[in-house]
């Protein structure tokens, strides 16, 4: 964790439930350049979301989802991105609830030999 809260590129919020971490998030500001390819911006991508097991269903996840997206709204970035596992229907579920909706899909090729 210590990489993460020493750059100034990133935000990390921690959950504490009794005296342990019950959950955090965590993610990284991104400038996309000014180039013939690309519209000039910064947006912010959250990397991880966890909430332990034993404390899902309490709203954390929830809740740290809104404390980043202060944190990143505070820096003035209005755009926020992220990417979950098709299969993952807990998130799916939270990312859901706080309004999200899906602008893309991604595939994957797996191209080992059988």
């Amino acid at each position: 964790f210590l990489r993460l809260i020493n750059d100034p590129d990133r935000l990390l919020w921690v959950a504490i439930r009794g005296d342990a971490m019950a959950g955090f998030i965590n993610g990284s500001f991104q400038r996309a350049p000014d180039t013939p390819i690309h519209i000039p911006k910064s947006t912010f991508r959250i990397d991880n979301i966890v909430v332990d097991p034993d404390s899902r269903g309490l709203g954390l996840g929830i809740q740290l989802h809104e404390r980043i997206l202060e944190s990143v709204r505070a820096k003035g970035i209005s755009e926020k991105n992220l990417g979950l596992e098709a299969v993952n229907q807990t998130a799916r579920g939270v990312y859901k609830k706080v309004g999200e909706e899906t602008e893309s899909h991604w595939m994957t090729l797996l191209t080992q030999n059988k």
